[in-house]
């Protein structure tokens, strides 16, 4: 090509390198965009969150067994046999009120104590809450301590294993047990909103084998049972006329 005609093309090369060049951003990076977190699920929020529906349902038999709000203090006398469990408050003076009744929405196990993990037996005895908690599988939960004093002297005497002793005790809703006290979800619903107002330390969950007379206990004999049952049958016969209706 001749060397006039490429210096008259240089400017027209020129302008099509910068034209056709991608100029540089000179805005500052988007920053991210922080989605809110969804609040990790605790007893207390639950409350906050479901009290006044919860409440609702309650208002009617707490009225009528004239026992205030927010409790002191909680029971809930178990019986395995009938497959039910009886809520008790107290009223203003102190004395324990029959309130209402939940029927059991599974059941494991029978007559007598547990004795080790994996025998799907529900405990008999005296027992306190120590922990509570929302559960994916059962709803919520109230952690009971089992083993106690008595169940810990038993197992020594025995000579038993510590290490096969069940500890994940629970009063819960769904419905399936593994030894655990399941009284359905709207049940467990009301248990923990009074067990979480009156405080773990003063929710209590009496397990019976069985109803009886409950001025004068008499539990049925268990020829299955540990020599000692007779022993936690005497305590538990002791307990039962503070449950009277």
């Amino acid at each position: 090509m001749p060397r006039r005609i490429i210096l008259n093309l240089l400017p027209f090369a020129a302008f099509s390198l910068f034209a056709n060049s991608t100029p540089q951003s000179t805005a500052l990076p988007a920053k991210a965009v922080q989605l809110p977190q969804a609040e990790a699920p605790t007893p207390a929020r639950f409350i906050r969150r479901n009290e006044g529906v919860i409440l609702t349902r309650l208002k009617k038999p707490m009225a009528a067994a004239e026992t205030p709000y927010p409790p002191k203090a909680v029971r809930l006398a178990v019986f395995k046999e009938e497959r039910k469990a009886e809520l008790w408050l107290p009223d203003k003076n102190g004395k324990w009120r029959y309130v209402k009744e939940y029927a059991f929405s599974a059941m494991s196990g029978g007559a007598g104590p547990k004795l080790y993990y994996g025998d799907l037996q529900i405990p008999e005895g005296i027992y306190g809450i120590d922990s509570m908690g929302l559960s994916r599988e059962y709803h919520l939960a109230l952690h009971v301590d089992y083993p106690n004093a008595f169940d810990k002297a038993m197992l020594e005497l025995e000579g038993r294993d510590p290490g096969y002793v069940s500890t994940g005790i629970n009063v819960h809703g769904g419905n399936i047990s593994y030894g655990c006290v399941v009284i359905g979800n709207r049940n467990i619903e009301e248990f923990f909103l009074l067990a979480y107002k009156a405080g773990k330390t003063n929710t209590q969950v009496y397990i019976f084998p069985h109803d009886t007379h409950r001025a004068a206990p008499a539990f049925k004999h268990c020829a299955t049972c540990p020599v000692w049952y007779g022993d936690l049958t005497r305590q538990l016969a002791a307990a039962l006329p503070d449950f009277q209706r």
